[in-house]
């Protein structure tokens, strides 16, 4: 139980990147307001090797995140620059707990330019929201994927609130 604690607390740890005490991105004005005339991107989503021993499938996400977003009225690309991202870790914890530690990160990645040199592009996560959880062996794969949701429909939320 101890080790479980204790990769918890790493997870929570590492899904929340800072700067100074706060956040670096999140779902924050500025934030929001990246996502402004973006018409379509494209979605990729990445599951640990962990979580798919549980039943978890990277295909059933990707079609989950893309359906959402497509519900919800956001065009979603078959490739592009700008991508919205999903990632899904998890560890097991002892046999004899049959408990999984899991963090999903949602995050849009887009290409930036410096002000100060715009013929500078690098990508950067200019939106992001992450959770983490813990669920028994068996219930892992609806834990997940309801976490996945509920990132997707705040991202959602706060690319209609930019692009009405």
């Amino acid at each position: 139980m101890k080790r479980i604690l204790l990769v918890l607390v790493l997870l929570i740890l590492s899904s929340q990147p800072t700067t100074a005490g706060r956040p670096q991105v999140g779902d924050t004005r500025d934030a929001r307001a990246t996502l402004r005339g973006l018409k379509e991107f494209a979605v990729v989503v990445d599951l640990s090797p962990e979580l798919e021993k549980t039943g978890l499938r990277k295909e059933q996400l990707q079609t989950d995140v893309e359906l959402r977003l497509r519900k919800a009225g956001i065009r979603v690309a078959s490739a592009g620059k700008t991508f919205f991202s999903v990632v899904v870790n998890g560890f097991a914890g002892p046999d004899q707990t049959g408990l999984h530690a899991y963090s999903v990160k949602a995050a849009l990645i887009q290409p930036v330019s410096l002000d100060r040199n715009p013929d500078i592009s690098i990508y950067a996560v200019t939106w992001s929201l992450s959770v983490v959880g813990l669920a028994g062996k068996n219930r892992v794969e609806g834990g997940v994927r309801s976490e996945v949701a509920d990132l997707v429909d705040r991202f959602s939320n706060s690319y209609l609130s930019e692009n009405r």
